[in-house]
């Protein structure tokens, strides 16, 4: 990837889903991509109890 080839120690990823299994398999494929030390999940209130569940992937 291009942080890492260009040795940035931050790297951010965003994506929009309007389900939480898409969300889900997102997240997922985005975390065996970057392979990250460290992850931030940000939702807001529309999300619901689906932000709770999406924190389990």
């Amino acid at each position: 990837m291009f942080a890492n080839k260009n040795l940035y120690t931050c790297q951010v990823v965003e994506y929009n889903t309007q389900s939480y299994e898409d969300a889900s398999k997102i997240a997922k494929n985005i975390k065996s991509l970057v392979q990250p030390h460290e992850v931030l999940l940000v939702v807001d209130a529309m999300t619901g109890q689906e932000a709770a569940n999406l924190t389990r992937t």
